[in-house]
């Protein structure tokens, strides 16, 4: 029997050969499951905020507790984002944003202020001139299913059916932008460094974990 030292390197002490492995190492089992349950939760958060209800998927435990998620699913490849939802106008829904996020968040040059605006804008154009009373009922599957209702009972008109659309299609663009922008961090280099250097990996000197 013989024993082997082996000297271990932390990721700021390879080379940058070295290093340029270790990152392939981390990535190689990313993006990991789940990784878009925090985007989702963001989103669901959002959605209510801007008084679009998301149907949640719901579950059972072990212990037969019933457990609630935001009922979203998507495939990124085909840009198809599927849920259900509800919609209803809230005139308290800038506020509700302003104290989810900052007084100001509508004046950022931020991709959610930027939604907030442009929501904001196309609710107005639709409910103003139906004095607020358009209603949404939201089902996108492999295609945007919408029922659209009058509170006053009147007809709707080819012009709201065209602006809900179109209402819908920003909301969705916006999550899958979400989902993206996240999909291309964490499958980045910067974000490998950033994980490893958190979680004190150590390496041989070529790079390979210990």
């Amino acid at each position: 029997m013989r024993e082997v030292t082996i000297k271990l390197y932390q990721y700021g002490e390879l080379s940058e050969e070295a290093k340029e492995r270790a990152r392939e190492w981390f990535l190689s089992d990313y993006p990991e499951y789940g990784w878009w349950e925090f985007v989702y939760e963001d989103v669901d958060v959002l959605a209510r905020n801007i008084s679009l209800i998301i149907k949640p998927h719901t579950s059972r435990n072990m212990r037969g507790e019933t457990i609630a998620k935001p009922g979203f699913n998507f495939d990124l490849d085909r840009q198809e984002l599927i849920y259900q939802g509800y919609y209803v106008y809230d005139k308290t829904w800038k506020d509700k944003c302003r104290h989810e996020y900052s007084k100001d968040v509508f004046k950022r040059d931020s991709a959610l202020s930027k939604f907030l605006r442009a929501w904001e804008e196309k609710i107005l154009a639709l409910q103003k001139p139906a004095f607020y009373g358009i209603t949404i009922d939201v089902d996108c599957q492999r295609s945007i299913n919408i029922d659209v209702h009058n509170v006053y009972d009147r007809e709707i008109t080819d012009t709201q059916l065209r602006q809900v659309e179109e209402l819908i299609e920003l909301f969705n663009d916006h999550v899958l932008d979400m989902l993206q922008r996240e999909y291309d961090y964490i499958t980045s280099e910067a974000y490998a460094e950033e994980m490893i250097i958190a979680n004190a990996y150590e390496f041989t000197e070529d790079g390979t974990i210990a």
